[in-house]
């Protein structure tokens, strides 16, 4: 947790290289039989996040090379939260992957890591928004931080990119108590 706020430069790197320990050390643990879901998932989402929020807030001062590191940190560590193999709970769902503080630290690492007039930052935030929605995991922080990171036209096409057409005549889309519901029923209570 220190590491993430550090105004090392390096820090997404030495997060990332934590992360990957703990997760072999996850696997020898596995191996041995040595298991508890619930906790193992929500230390390994915490891992996960932990990462993010290194790359997330890695100082503007760092250089060019090592922001970059961090962007391709950022992207390779909340695909690989998409396919982990998370345990299933008691009832056979799962109950991993990223949360609503993955979708906001990496809306906010890729506002903060990429060009904003870049199409690479456009389409990943399009990918993480429409992601974030279909799982029902929008909350007023990732919204605000959608549309302080784009212009209104964008937020506008990518809401209307997965909205029905009743939204989309309703014009739905310029608030965020209008947006549907099954957008966020999946979160923790409103923040």
């Amino acid at each position: 947790a220190a590491l993430e706020r550090a105004a090392d430069a390096d820090k997404a790197g030495r997060a990332r290289s934590i992360l990957d320990r703990f997760l072999a050390s996850l696997a020898e643990d596995a191996r041995s039989g040595d298991s508890g879901t619930a906790k193992l998932s929500r230390e390994v989402r915490n891992a996960y996040n932990s990462v993010l929020t290194a790359c997330a807030y890695t100082p503007a001062d760092a250089g060019r090379e090592r922001r970059n590191d961090a962007a391709r940190i950022l992207v390779a560590t909340l695909r690989e939260m998409n396919r982990f193999s998370w345990p299933a709970d008691s009832m056979g769902g799962g109950v991993g992957g990223p949360n609503q503080e993955s979708y906001a630290l990496f809306i906010q690492g890729c506002t903060h890591l990429f060009e904003s007039n870049s199409e690479e930052r456009t389409e990943l935030l399009r990918a993480a928004f429409h992601e974030c929605c279909r799982r029902g995991l929008l909350n007023r922080i990732i919204w605000d931080k959608i549309c302080g990171s784009l212009k209104p036209e964008l937020v506008k096409m990518f809401v209307g990119d997965i909205s029905d057409s009743m939204t989309r005549e309703k014009n739905y889309l310029n608030k965020y108590e209008d947006l549907p519901d099954e957008w966020r029923n999946n979160g923790s209570p409103e923040q």
